[in-house]
């Protein structure tokens, strides 16, 4: 919690509880996550997307492979 801390009064130049601190964090999460790009709306998008979904849909699920990169350090 300190180094969320720091980084804000580094970043935003403000001072506040850590209560006030998590409940902005919270909301910078939420605005994050539905933030959407302006292309995938386009026609273009669409179509590429119905391309793909035709092209996957009959793989069988046995031969997929899943990979969980959330845990990768890079550095």
């Amino acid at each position: 919690m300190s180094e969320y801390y720091e980084y804000w009064l580094m970043n935003y130049k403000e001072v506040i509880s850590p209560s006030m601190m998590c409940r902005k964090l919270k909301k910078i999460r939420r605005e994050k996550k539905t933030i959407r790009s302006s292309q995938s709306a386009t026609e273009r998008a669409q179509n590429l997307r119905c391309e793909y979904w035709e092209k996957v849909k009959n793989i069988d699920p046995n031969n997929l492979v899943f990979l969980d990169e959330m845990g990768v350090l890079l550095g």
